[in-house]
């Protein structure tokens, strides 16, 4: 310790010499700090008793003592955190319920919630900032944190917690523990503070034995009234439940008992979640150079347990980015694997498990049970079922709204019981993922249920190696929303597993797999990130140069909607590497990718061979037998926009529905976008004429049938609505549609918003609002700059065509 008291002092200090003045306060810290490095028990009885301090270096020996212990829970704590401990942070709604407690006229508190929900990680950050640090606001209070077998002693016939405190505190004997800090606390205003924590531990040992809780409502009693004792205790969620059963009768112990700002009577807790704001903390602090989640993903990692298993991932593969709901299978499956498939009674708690799943009728009947039904499992895997309860995989709850009370059953965490719904499905079909299985799971749920169980289904079956599912997958019949976001997670599934083995590969070049992906690209959305993704990875698996060459065909579509100059020029380069292939492609797609790069680098009146031969083009395209010719009317559409030629890109949409008949009816998102388009080319090139106002009605009519829902065609659609109200002279109609429009679209459909902005533009400049309109200019230019785009690109497109209304 590099510190020095001479023999003389350590003679009075054991009574060997006549003690003729106070110990100074660098003795009495010196001899504390020796003591607590040497060893963990409480200082000598006598360390008070044989000292003359005065009632402030006598307080601050309190102090220093108490701190010592706390700072030792503390770093206990510490280092067993599943994460570093630098990681995590404090819960701002517990120093504000302390706050408020502290000053109150309660006497204890708890702090509830299911397992590894962060409670002692939240009392560790409590202690330190509100006493242990030099600015922290009870600094000068005697602070008590300690694990609570420290303190709870179940071996003794009778406890008597006052008096073992005072013990461990070192106060001389016989001094009445309450009666001591009250004075403290008439003369200074200081308080004792307990906390204790991890009492789990002491139920682990010894069970649940009622005179642990006797001790605790003892003490609570001793401390009656005295403003000067506050007792803090933490507690899992089934552990308060069994508390709460030995005091609810006692008026005078509910009347001293804090509850907490978040309590739920239902959970048994009174811990809530993180907030985004608090996750994001921690996430920032994992990894500040990682891609952030987004906010809808964020919510998902809401329990601290979580943040072990994403902090596993992270390490264990660190080239991989988790920015999706990937993430959150990866988790449940590990959280299911530790307090589960690998830990004590693991058969005994999955049988549990299931047949909960089987007496739900699969989920049709919600997620919970009466108790009785499963009372013959209790009674055989009474441990197994303890533990799930313990362990915060199940919870019990009784209804009192029922006419006679009932009891139920349920897991606490629905995630849990989607896996378990998941693999109970999947048993009823041999663990085959058929047609049959998906198409049940389609016809059976509904809503946020369907959308789960295929999301299981695809983590788990390319976890599983069962490719075979892709193609299923790019088939099923869904809304295009939940459509988009199933492919988008398969694609990021198909890139973790690539990732994390690159030996698969070649199991993904399969001719049949691409076939179908080729084949079922009209059905997908392609204004939507999941039609960028998939096939972004399917180019990397390509199975041949022809059909690389046709993903990143279709790859063009999607950078010219979210005016993605660099993504077109690296789409440049690659295509230049197969010119073998292009060139004799009836619309070569290099060229397109030219043609779109000089028009958003600002080059105009360039004459490109291609628009010299197509009238030949559109005659000889064959849409109904080749996918090529398909993507090509497609990009064809794009470049003639773009050339502000209205005239060839109705032509050429004209004959797409001509030649692609059986696939307009069979496509909704298809036929959905090529008639919004054709609305919007028609609206701007035929200002006098029915033609628009007969498309309208159309569209209209077809969004009254709901046939489709994607949140692209529904912009493309409020998009329309707003040019026809701008020809008709109804410019609040018209401002109205567009701003609807501009709150939907994405960073994936870009010129939708440039397109809106310039509706926007036309319509507050009519109206006279110059504000507005200069508003709308900065927002296109910020756009368009950000982008790397020419500033003018849209003034031949959009100013000269709207300039006719």
């Amino acid at each position: 310790m590099h510190k020095n008291i001479s023999v003389t002092t350590i003679k009075r200090l054991f009574g060997f010499a006549v003690t003729q003045h106070q110990f100074s306060s660098y003795t009495i810290n010196t001899l504390l700090a020796f003591v607590e490095s040497e060893q963990d028990n409480p200082i000598s009885k006598t360390a008070l008793k044989t000292t003359t301090l005065t009632k402030v270096e006598e307080w601050d020996y309190l102090v220093i003592k108490s701190k010592s212990y706390s700072e030792a829970t503390i770093k206990r704590i510490a280092d067993n955190c599943t994460i570093p401990y630098e990681f995590t942070i404090k819960r701002k709604f517990a120093t504000h319920d302390f706050d408020y407690f502290y000053h109150s006229n309660f006497s204890f508190t708890p702090f509830i919630s299911q397992a590894d929900y962060g409670k002692s990680i939240l009392l560790s950050h409590l202690v330190e900032n509100m006493f242990l640090r030099p600015e922290a606001k009870f600094k000068d209070d005697v602070i008590l944190f300690l694990h609570a077998d420290k303190i709870l002693d179940l071996s003794q016939e009778k406890q008597d917690l006052a008096k073992d405190i005072a013990v461990l505190l070192g106060l001389p004997p016989r001094t009445n523990l309450i009666k001591y800090f009250t004075e403290q606390h008439s003369q200074t205003g200081h308080k004792l503070v307990i906390i204790l924590d991890d009492i789990i531990q002491i139920l682990n040992k010894h069970g649940l034995k009622p005179k642990l809780f006797d001790t605790i409502v003892q003490f609570i009693c001793d401390i009656e009234d005295s403003p000067a004792i506050k007792l803090v205790i933490s507690f899992r969620s089934y552990t308060w439940r069994r508390f709460f059963e030995s005091i609810r009768h006692s008026s005078f112990i509910i009347s001293k008992w804090f509850t907490g700002s978040y309590f739920k009577k239902k959970d048994h807790s009174n811990v809530p979640p993180l907030t985004i704001g608090e996750t994001e903390q921690i996430l920032n602090k994992m990894d500040s150079n990682s891609i952030s989640l987004e906010s809808e993903h964020t919510q998902k990692l809401r329990h601290p347990f979580q943040f072990y298993f994403y902090h596993q991932l992270k390490l264990e593969y660190p080239e991989n980015e988790y920015s999706s709901n990937l993430i959150f299978h990866e988790v449940t499956l590990k959280y299911l694997m530790l307090s589960i498939f690998q830990s004590n009674h693991s058969v005994e708690k999955t049988v549990i498990c299931k047949k909960i799943i089987k007496l739900t009728d699969y989920g049709r009947k919600g997620n919970k049970i009466s108790k009785k039904l499963l009372l013959e499992e209790l009674i055989i895997f009474r441990d197994a079922y303890m533990e799930l309860l313990h362990d915060g995989i199940l919870t019990e709850q009784v209804n009192d709204a029922d006419e006679i009370p009932t009891e139920y059953i349920h897991f606490i965490h629905n995630d849990v019981f989607e896996y378990f719904l998941f693999k109970q499905i999947l048993e009823l079909y041999d663990n085959e993922m058929s047609e049959a299985y998906f198409n049940f799971i389609l016809n059976e749920y509904k809503g946020n249920n369907q959308n789960t169980l295929l999301q299981w289904s695809v983590f788990e079956g390319i976890k599983d190696n069962k490719f075979d599912i892709i193609k299923i997958i790019l088939w099923l019949k869904l809304d295009s929303n939940h459509h988009n976001e199933l492919i988008t997670f398969l694609a990021e599934n198909i890139k973790h597993k690539i990732g994390t083995d690159q030996s698969l590969i070649d199991k993904f070049r399969c001719p049949e797999l691409h076939n179908a992906m080729v084949n079922a690209l009209p059905y997908l959305d392609f204004a939507d990130q999941s039609y960028q993704k998939i096939l972004n990875i399917f180019s990397e698996i390509a199975d041949s140069e022809d059909t690389f060459v046709f993903y990143q065909s279709a790859l063009i579509f999607s950078d010219c909607l979210n005016l993605n100059l660099e993504k077109l020029k690296e789409r440049k380069n690659q295509l230049l590497k197969h010119r073998s292939i292009t060139s004799n492609m009836l619309v070569d797609p290099s060229q397109i990718v030219e043609i779109m790069i000089d028009k958003f680098n600002g080059k105009e009146d360039i004459q490109y061979p291609l628009f010299d031969r197509i009238n030949d083009i559109v005659l000889d395209l064959k849409f109904k037998d080749n996918p090529n010719d398909l993507m090509s009317g497609l990009l064809l559409i794009m470049v003639y926009w773009f050339k502000d030629d209205s005239h060839t890109a109705i032509e050429i949409i004209n004959n797409m529905i001509k030649g692609t008949k059986e696939l307009f009816q069979k496509s909704r998102i298809y036929n959905a976008y090529l008639l919004h388009v054709l609305a919007l080319e028609t609206s701007r090139s035929s200002i006098l004429n029915k033609k628009p106002d007969q498309l309208e009605k159309i569209l209209i009519y077809y969004h009254q049938r709901n046939q489709i829902n994607s949140f692209n065609v529904k912009i493309l659609f409020n998009t329309v609505l707003a040019m026809q109200s701008l020809r008709r002279n109804e410019y609040d109609m018209a401002i109205s549609y567009a701003k609807n429009s501009l709150t939907q679209v994405n960073e994936e459909f870009l010129i939708a918003k440039v397109f809106i902005n310039y509706i926007l533009i036309k319509a507050y400049s009519i109206l006279g609002d110059q504000d507005k309109v200069n508003e709308c200019k900065y927002s296109i230019l910020c756009l368009l700059e950000a982008k790397q785009i020419n500033p003018h690109l849209f003034d031949n497109t959009l100013v000269q065509t709207l300039n006719k209304y």
